[in-house]
């Protein structure tokens, strides 16, 4: 059996798939770093939390989301 594209190979990315990739990955980032801080200023704004607690909680997503930018984007560049 021969594979549709026999000279590429397998888990190798384009230069078209890396770029769809990282467009990919920096919209989900995007959307989740959105998300986060649509909560923080529901929590303070609406409901009248104390400011600290939905900080932090605010800075942890951002770490995290910053965390996994990196590590996905090093799997795209290095394939």
């Amino acid at each position: 059996m021969v594979l549709p594209y026999a000279d590429e190979e397998l888990g190798v990315l384009t230069k078209e798939g890396k770029r769809n990739a990282f467009l990919k990955l920096l919209l989900t980032i995007t959307v989740i770093d959105g998300v986060a801080i649509a909560l923080y200023l529901i929590l303070v704004f609406g409901l009248r939390w104390d400011e600290t607690t939905p900080f932090i909680l605010l800075i942890v997503i951002t770490v995290i989301t910053g965390f996994y930018f990196q590590w996905q984007n090093q799997k795209i560049t290095n394939k």
